[in-house]
Parts: C-alpha cells; sequence; structure tokens
C-alpha cells in the first residue's frame, strides 16, 4: 500500500537525498528563483528533518512559511526500488500554532514495467517487418507465476500508446522483480505466427498457444510480444455452362455439369498488380478440381487497416486442359485477382465457367485479279459488316453482329463463342460500286465463300471452330475513256469540230502484269456519233498500289476498221496503257488521231512521174507490212 509498516516488510531506505525548497509565493509550485533556495540532507535509517524553519505569524493576515520537499528519484540509494507510491513533491506549511510537519513522507517499490505490441504477421516469417503493423482489442493476460497457472494478476487490452505510439500496446505497471508469464487471447479466425526469428525486438515471443512463459523480471522488459495472422483460402467451382438459360453462373437445374480434374494453378501476386509478372511465375502451386470443386488453403492474408498490404493472389484454369474437352471456352474472368486480408480471408467463389460453344471466322479481303482466290500479296478490308444468322438459310435476324478489323491482319471478324448447330453468315455494308468475287474456286483457306450475288454463306454446320469462312471483294468503279478523230479538215495534227469518227472498234485488254502490253480482251465498244468511247465499271486496285497490287488495261484501236475510210495513218499512238485504284479510278481521256492517206492522183506521161509513183508505193507497202504485222 502507500503507507510505512515494518510489521509487512517495508524497509526504510538510507543515504536517499532528500531536498527542502522555500516555497515563496506559497503557490505549491517550484518557479521563480525558488529552486536556488534548495537545501539537501541525506536519509539516516530512512529519516529526514529539516529544522529551525521560518514559520508563518499567527492569524489569517500572517502568511505561512511555504515549503517544498522532495526525494530524488535517481539517487541510486533507492536502487531497484525507485518508483514512487506517494504523491510527491510534497508542500508543507508551517505557522506558529502548526510549526512542525512530521509526515512528509516518500514511499517507493521495486515494481517494474512489461510489455510490448502485438501485431499482425503479413508475411508469416515471425518478423515484425516494416508496414507490418499492430493490432488494438487483443486481450493480454499476467500471471504471477512461470507457467500461466490459476487466475490471472492482471489483465489489459492493445490499444494505440507507446513509444513510438502505434497500435497494438499493451504494458503491465507497476511490477515487483519476479517470475511471470503472459497470455495472449488471439480473436477469431487468428493464429499465432512462429516462434523464434529475428532479434528479441522484432520477433514473436507468444507460442502456439498463445502463452510466455518463464519470464524473469528482474528489470523492465519492453519487449515480450505476439505476432498473429489469420490463415487464408482461395477457392471455386469449374463448371460446363448448359446452352440452357445460358449464362455465367453456375446453376445445376439448368443442367450446367461441373469439371473434374481439371487444373487450377495459384500464383503469388507480390506487387499486388493483378498481372502475372517479373519472377511471380515461379511462384505456382496447382491442383486438379474434385468434382468441379478447389480449395488452396493456409495462404497470406493482409493485416488490419489500409496500410497493411494484403496477401495478393492470382488464380486461373488452364484452358488447354484435356480433361475440359470440348466445353473449354472460359465464360467468367479469367485470371481472377483475389486479394485476402485479416478481416476477408477466404475467397471462396473464384469460379471458372466453359461452355463447348465454337467460333467461326476468317476475313474479308480484296481480290486484285478477280479470280476468286486470295493470293500473295492481297489485302484484307476493314469495316465491312458481317452478321450471323443461328440458322443455315439467312432467315429471322442475327444473333450476332460484328465489323471487319485488325487482328495483325486487315480484314478480320469472328463470332464466339457459339453452340453446335447450323448457321449462315452475310457480308454487308459494301461502299457503292464494290462487288464480291467468285466463289468456291479454289480450296477452303484460300477461296472466297460468299455467294456473289447475295454475300451469304449458307447452310454452315458447325460442329468444330471454323476459319475458312471468307469473303472476296473488289471495287467494279473504274472507267477508261477516250475519242477517236480524222485529221482531216484542217489537217493540223488535233482534233477540231467535225472530225470524230464513229463506229470504230475499240478494244480493251487486261494487262495482267502491268507491262505495257495487254493480256486478254477484257471488252470492246464502237465509238458513238461523237467519235467518243467509255469503259465502265471496271476493277480497280485497292490503294495504295503499289504495295498493294496494280490492276492494269491496255486500250486500243483499229486502224484499218472500214468505217475510217481512207482515214488510215495513225498520227498518234494506237494504244495506251492504265492503271486505276479505287483512289483514282478513272483514268485520263485517251486520244486516238488517224489521217488520210497520202496518194493521190499522179500524171503517168513522164519518166520522172513514173518513178515518184514507184517510190510512193514502196512506202506505203512498208507501213501496211509494219500495220498488219
Amino acid at each position: 500500500n502507500s503507507q510505512y509498516d515494518a510489521g509487512d516488510g517495508d524497509t526504510l531506505q538510507s543515504n536517499v537525498t532528500v531536498t527542502l525548497y522555500d516555497d515563496a509565493n506559497c503557490n505549491n509550485v517550484l518557479d521563480g528563483s525558488e529552486a536556488s533556495s534548495a537545501v539537501t540532507q541525506s536519509t539516516v535509517g530512512g529519516n529526514y528533518i529539516f529544522s529551525n524553519l521560518t514559520t508563518g505569524g499567527p492569524g489569517t493576515n500572517n502568511p505561512p512559511g511555504c515549503y517544498i520537499v522532495e526525494v530524488d528519484t535517481t539517487d541510486t540509494d533507492l536502487g531497484v526500488c525507485n518508483n514512487p507510491i506517494t504523491t510527491t513533491p510534497l508542500t508543507p506549511d508551517l505557522n506558529q500554532t502548526n510549526p512542525n510537519s512530521a509526515n512528509n513522507n516518500f514511499g517507493h517499490d521495486t515494481q517494474l514495467t512489461l510489455g510490448d505490441y502485438v501485431w499482425y504477421d503479413s508475411n508469416q516469417n515471425g518478423v515484425q517487418d516494416a508496414n507490418e503493423l499492430g493490432i488494438n482489442g487483443v486481450t493480454v493476460n499476467l500471471y504471477n507465476n512461470a507457467t500461466c497457472t490459476g487466475a490471472p494478476s492482471q489483465s489489459t487490452t492493445t490499444a494505440t500508446g507507446g513509444l513510438p505510439v502505434a497500435d497494438g500496446y499493451y504494458q503491465f505497471s507497476p511490477l515487483p522483480t519476479g517470475n511471470y508469464c503472459v497470455e495472449f487471447i488471439a480473436p477469431s479466425g487468428n493464429v499465432f505466427t512462429q516462434t523464434g526469428q529475428g532479434t528479441s525486438t522484432t520477433d514473436s515471443d507468444a507460442n502456439n498457444l498463445g502463452q510466455v512463459p518463464n519470464i524473469n523480471l528482474q528489470n523492465s522488459n519492453q519487449t515480450i510480444d505476439a505476432g498473429l495472422y489469420v490463415p487464408g483460402s482461395i477457392g471455386g467451382l469449374v463448371w460446363c455452362e448448359s446452352p440452357t438459360n445460358a449464362n455465367s453462373q453456375y446453376d445445376a437445374g439448368d443442367g450446367d455439369t461441373l469439371q473434374s480434374n481439371v487444373t487450377v494453378t495459384l500464383y503469388d501476386d507480390a506487387n499486388c498488380n493483378n498481372v502475372l509478372d517479373g519472377s511471380e511465375a515461379s511462384s505456382a502451386v496447382t491442383q486438379s478440381t474434385v468434382g468441379g470443386n478447389y480449395t488452396f488453403n493456409n495462404l497470406l492474408t493482409g493485416g488490419p487497416g489500409a496500410n497493411n498490404p494484403p496477401g495478393c493472389y492470382i488464380v486461373q484454369v488452364d484452358t488447354s486442359d484435356t480433361d475440359l474437352g470440348a466445353c473449354n471456352n472460359p465464360i467468367t474472368t479469367t485470371p481472377q485477382t483475389p486479394h485476402l486480408n485479416q478481416n476477408n480471408p477466404n475467397s471462396a467463389n473464384n469460379n471458372f465457367g466453359h461452355d463447348s460453344q465454337l467460333g467461326v471466322g476468317d476475313y474479308v479481303w480484296y481480290d486484285s485479279n478477280q479470280n476468286g482466290i486470295q493470293d500473295a500479296g492481297e489485302p484484307g478490308v476493314n469495316g465491312i459488316t458481317v452478321n450471323l444468322y443461328y440458322n443455315a438459310t439467312w432467315t429471322g435476324i442475327p444473333v450476332q453482329m460484328t465489323v471487319t478489323t485488325n487482328n495483325g491482319n486487315d480484314g478480320y471478324y469472328q463470332f464466339s463463342p457459339l453452340p453446335a448447330g447450323d448457321y449462315c453468315i452475310e457480308f454487308s455494308n459494301l461502299t457503292t460500286g464494290w462487288v464480291f468475287t467468285s466463289s468456291n474456286v479454289g480450296t477452303d483457306s484460300s477461296d472466297s465463300d460468299a455467294d456473289p450475288t447475295t454475300g451469304q454463306i449458307m447452310n454452315i454446320n458447325l460442329v468444330n471452330s471454323d476459319s475458312s469462312q471468307d469473303a472476296g471483294i473488289y471495287a467494279a468503279i473504274g472507267s477508261v475513256p477516250g475519242v477517236m478523230f480524222c485529221d482531216d479538215s484542217p489537217q493540223n495534227g488535233s482534233q477540231d469540230a467535225g472530225e470524230e469518227q464513229a463506229n470504230v472498234a475499240i478494244t480493251l485488254y487486261s494487262d495482267t502484269d502491268c507491262n505495257g502490253t495487254g493480256d486478254t480482251v477484257y471488252a470492246t465498244q464502237d465509238t458513238d456519233a461523237n467519235g467518243q468511247f467509255n469503259f465502265t465499271n471496271l476493277p480497280v486496285a485497292l490503294s495504295p498500289a503499289p504495295p498493294n497490287p496494280q490492276v492494269c488495261y491496255v486500250v486500243t484501236v483499229d486502224s484499218n476498221d472500214v468505217d475510217l475510210g481512207d482515214c488510215t495513218t495513225p498520227i498518234l499512238p494506237e494504244d495506251s496503257s492504265v492503271s486505276l485504284t479505287t483512289g483514282s479510278p478513272d483514268a485520263t481521256n485517251t486520244i486516238f488521231g488517224v489521217s488520210p492517206n497520202i496518194i493521190q492522183q499522179i500524171p503517168l506521161n513522164s519518166w520522172w512521174s513514173l518513178m515518184l509513183l514507184s517510190l510512193l508505193l514502196i512506202v506505203y507497202t512498208r507501213r501496211r507490212y509494219k500495220l498488219y504485222h
């Protein structure tokens, strides 16, 4: 207690310094210059007495003699019995009526402190690492024996405190020297981490029962702590979704079936970024589903509060696992990224659903040479609308719609996931003047499947994924115009009014290799009354060409056409090469010109006339020979 009693074994303390101060202003506080009034003496047999002190006079108007007396608690003569248990300092007042103050006693005991922190061991390594924070609200019991038997002598709850101030702090004080046992009561779901790791200031001391026995307390001890964690678990289902009421939730009532023997892999997401990166792949642990179920136990979990990082994981199913069979198309998020902490240590619904739905698709490509085959260099075309019908004959409304795009190559489209069954695909939204190429003229991997008239592919019986349903298209928007004239009125080397030649045969050739020589006749037509011709709706190349394949033509005139009469001498080239693209689909005007024959009536009555006529016949014959050969 706080009273001296020799019968209780209390002992008097000698040679302890006691200091007396004159409290000049009688305010019971040592202030101003009062410290300079100090007088000291050492106790003898625990006793001290200051004599011949000034006292106040009689009556209330005479101020008393006011003093402050204290013991130096750092005095080494106190030993370990230096914890004050009485008021200090004391402030006796003396006056004429009460000149002596005899019971200014100072008691101490040898009681010490015992405590530290309870903290959350996020990585379960038995060491309080940086950012592993304390846990408030944990009950801590103290036993006055080494084995935690009997009833606790003290009990407390962890709270914010200590130096430095932190959560999870507890302390028992004052305590006498002796043997003690500390017991921590783990909150529900928590277990104690391993002991004997790290140093005495960073390790956990509590055994698996939460006890720290055999504490021989001779000095204050602020290292008795405990690390806790909540073991976590991650689990879920792997199932095959039935076409009946198809969705992304498992429902046995819909005919959904659980998938067994499927490999599920768990990774430690060390940086908690929900991405498998760095060395995280090496943390993989796997298990196979049993009746569609899987559970990973005894996982690390994060501590309480926002500053404690959670236990972060990545879990995924191997979709190439043959035990999935044809039901291997994911319909749920994969991978999944559960985070575990003290408050939410278990993540039970990391479910992976699949269905047996398939895929159908391929490319829409530009058939530069209109041969119905996707040749090398013929590019894909983006922006074409593709509709999918869940029947073989293009009836009803589409079940899916997409637009061709780039997946590494232009013109790609894909419909998935799809159940097995009969389908029809329709390609549409072609630019005006664009048409479908010939169908089914090559192999499935290179030909065009779309009907040239409708743009549809009917009667697709899908039992496996099919990536061969494509369509070739091209732009039939080109034109090669021109005019034919006879330079005779006047004969000046250019076209004048009235010189137009009608009904002259003009031939357009396909120049397959774009070398300026016509390969096959593409079309013919006669000039109109104005001498004009125009080949229209011609296939053109997809810009830019090159590098895309070019589309070239050669246009020619027959200068021996009977409709030219005697106007058969060419004054301009008799053929012209053109290259057409979607960016420049219209060729410039091609002009063909001829002039009348130069043979005239020459008098035959002289030797010179005969020589001139012979020379003209030779020239005429050579020109005609070259024209036909």
